[in-house]
């Protein structure tokens, strides 16, 4: 079964600010939940797999598509 979206060494910066670091994730379709402490990525993570930020190296796909070839051009 496909997964319903994969993160795959996904790493993202902020400037000189970390907010994700090396994730490599597959989940399944079902219930979701997404917990963490504060500043731990969450946002930033939804926001890669939404299409609304490019992460800084590594690969997002949401139901079988790798979302970099729709990620507008960054000038």
């Amino acid at each position: 079964m496909m997964p319903l979206f994969e993160l795959i060494d996904v790493t993202h910066d902020y400037g000189r600010v970390r907010a994700l670091r090396g994730v490599s994730l597959a989940v399944e379709a079902g219930a979701i939940g997404l917990v963490g402490q504060n500043g731990a990525g969450k946002s930033t993570l939804l926001q890669i797999l939404l299409g609304l930020i490019r992460p800084t190296q590594g690969v997002a796909c949401v139901l079988g598509l790798i979302l970099r070839r729709w990620w507008p051009r960054m000038t």
